[in-house]
């Protein structure tokens, strides 16, 4: 498995750098799975370094904006391809290949989050609301005040919210592709996307008047 890289900074969506006729062909090839030829195995795997190659970044930063711009990002990225590499007969080519990476992220870093939010409780018992609050607030400092407001806002969300915002917003993907990723109907995107637009407009207005 290839070594993922440390946390991205946040940056526009990542795209990846082969061309679409490139990126079909590594769709088929990832599609297909293991051949009947002696030389089946090799050509699998060469396949997955390539999709790992082309579109490690572009998850780490799907990652990274999902958990809230905090940590935990490489493992998340080490689990989406970890996920591809157990279950790659799962994808049939009927979405893209970005689509089909961004809905096993979603997932991966919905269980990161639980994770987080059952350590986050423990530590509470153990130590205390307001000793963990602190912590994270020094953890989370950022240079750029009105950035930090703004990804505190986001971070904020529901997940739900969260989740529809950031693959629409920052990833830039349609909504039906949205909605595919996150495995529900178009109209629970706009939905979300309506209800998270109007929370943020409420957060980032207290914030001014603060």
């Amino acid at each position: 498995m290839p070594k993922t890289q440390s946390r991205p900074a946040a940056t526009p969506p990542v795209k990846s750098p082969s061309n679409e006729a490139d990126d079909r062909d590594l769709a088929v090839r990832l599609a297909q799975g293991r051949t009947s030829s002696r030389d089946g195995a090799a050509a699998d795997d060469a396949a997955l370094d390539d999709l790992v190659r082309c579109y490690q970044k572009r998850v780490a930063g799907l990652a990274y904006r999902l958990l809230g711009w905090s940590d935990g990002v490489d493992d998340v990225v080490q689990e989406v391809f970890l996920r591809v590499l157990g279950s790659r007969a799962g994808f049939r080519g009927q979405s893209s290949l970005w689509t089909f990476l961004a809905a096993i992220t979603v997932n991966c870093c919905r269980s990161a989050l639980r994770r987080r939010w059952l350590r986050t409780q423990w530590e509470h018992f153990h130590k205390g609301a307001e000793a963990a609050a602190a912590e994270a607030s020094d953890e989370h400092a950022v240079r750029d005040e009105t950035a930090a407001q703004v990804r505190a806002a986001v971070a904020r969300l529901p997940a739900k919210y969260r989740e529809a915002m950031v693959l629409r917003y920052l990833e830039e993907l349609s909504i039906d592709d949205v909605a595919a990723a996150l495995a529900v109907s178009r109209n629970v995107v706009e939905v979300r996307l309506s209800r998270g637009r109007k929370r943020l407009e409420a957060m980032l207005a207290n914030l001014v008047d603060e």
